[in-house]
């Protein structure tokens, strides 16, 4: 959330998107491996975060007049 806020002037985001990126927040942590009783998402989540970020790098290759085949 706190990197959507820094590029929502650039880059507009509906609720879905905000909603699911509130989620994918929730999963974030800081330390290198995450304690055995912490909630995994499902892979369903996995699945929506994955499409997710892949259409958000579209919108930010395009925002930036760049092809992506060319980075990926």
């Amino acid at each position: 959330m706190e990197l959507a806020g820094l590029i929502e002037a650039y880059i507009m985001f509906d609720e879905d998107e905000l909603s699911l990126m509130d989620k994918i927040t929730t999963y974030h942590i800081k330390g290198s491996y995450p304690t055995i009783d912490r909630k995994l998402p499902s892979r369903e989540e996995i699945k929506e975060v994955l499409l997710f970020t892949e259409k958000l790098f579209d919108k930010i290759c395009a925002f930036l007049g760049m092809d992506k085949k060319e980075l990926v």
